[in-house]
């Protein structure tokens, strides 16, 4: 081999060197953003089992999921390119003060939450016998233009000294109060109990002919025991969030009872669930219709939009209709609304 030869192959290898160096940055360099795209969808028949249950079923349920990491510099160049990988500030998915440790442990309550509300909203459903002692109130969130001192999990107990323990028993307080009224709520903070004063809202619903009064929070009935018969057992692995509630529930009632809600069909779908059977709307929905869509589902139930600021619904039909989803997206505001529209199915 000639000299000549002997400098192209080290020209080639420094430019092979310089490449794999780039490429290494790109994946290693991380950037303010998470990058979400569509996860999978999973049959809840494998995640849930009720004791002494029907398991024997025509169609399927599947919980849908987002796939979502911290991005890096190769993640936001592919976002540029690839409408499936949506960047989402950093801001926006951890509250103040919050690292990713502290929000993987709250996503991983936020499932074992779900878990109890969904159980707990089919027994009710089905009559069945449940147990239920409650912590207290935790807020999830706090919205724009609340009047209070609230943090993201603290556990409400008591408004002007009256137990509220659920966030039924909340409504109910507030329904007697105005806007601008004062309040003062004891609160489980950590393990401190504390006082905190706030003052009440008008929240207006998304078509403005109802007003609710409230503390402007995302609320969560946060329980301190559950015993349930038959006894349920979940396995959702690395899952996480709050947002499979109502395919859980719907996957619980086809169990405990022997009439199949999925008459042959492949049903996907997302929302939170309260224990009184209510759906919530969760994030990521676009990319939760992608993955019912790959995995062949053709009903998705979406949580319906109304209150102001909602928009699963609307999202969840756009998406379908941009992808071309041969799959009808059915919004559903309460668990009662999803089975009465399987009851009606053939």
């Amino acid at each position: 081999m000639n000299e000549s030869s002997n400098n192209k192959t080290a020209i080639r290898f420094l430019w092979l060197s310089i490449l794999l160096l780039i490429v290494g940055f790109c994946f290693l360099i991380r950037v303010p953003y998470y990058a979400m795209q569509p996860g999978d969808a999973i049959d809840t028949g494998d995640v849930i089992s009720v004791d002494g249950g029907y398991t024997a079923k025509t169609g399927d349920f599947f919980l849908t999921t987002v796939a979502m990491k911290k991005a890096n510099i190769f993640d936001y160049l592919l976002a540029k390119v690839n409408k499936k990988v949506e960047l989402v500030p950093v801001k926006d998915v951890l509250a103040e003060d919050e690292n990713d440790k502290q929000y993987e442990q709250q996503q991983v309550e936020n499932m074992l939450e779900s878990q109890h509300s969904a159980v707990i909203s089919a027994f009710h459903q089905s009559k069945k016998p449940i147990r239920v002692t409650y912590k207290g109130v935790e807020v999830m969130g706090v919205t724009s233009g609340a009047k209070n001192k609230l943090k993201i999990g603290d556990i409400i107990q008591s408004v002007d000294g009256a137990p509220t323990m659920t966030t039924n028993q909340l409504m109910q307080f507030f329904r007697s109060k105005n806007a601008g009224d004062n309040v003062k709520l004891g609160v489980l903070r950590g393990n401190k109990k504390i006082s905190e004063n706030a003052v009440l809202i008008s929240l207006a619903t998304g078509n403005n002919k109802e007003k609710r009064i409230g503390l402007g929070f995302l609320p969560m009935d946060r329980l301190q025991s559950l015993t349930s018969s038959p006894k349920v057992s979940f396995k959702t692995n690395n899952i996480g969030g709050p947002s499979a509630g109502l395919m859980f529930s719907l996957e619980i009632l086809n169990q405990l009872n022997p009439n199949d809600l999925t008459k042959g069909f492949a049903i996907a779908g997302t929302g939170t669930i309260s224990q009184t059977g209510q759906v919530g709307q969760i994030g990521g929905i676009e990319h939760k219709i992608a993955a019912a869509m790959e995995k062949g589902a053709t009903i998705f139930f979406a949580p319906k939009d109304i209150y102001e600021g909602d928009d699963n619904e609307a999202i969840a039909k756009r998406t379908a209709k941009e992808l071309g989803a041969e799959m009808k997206v059915v919004p559903v505001a309460t668990l009662q609304e999803a089975i009465d529209y399987l009851n009606k199915l053939k």
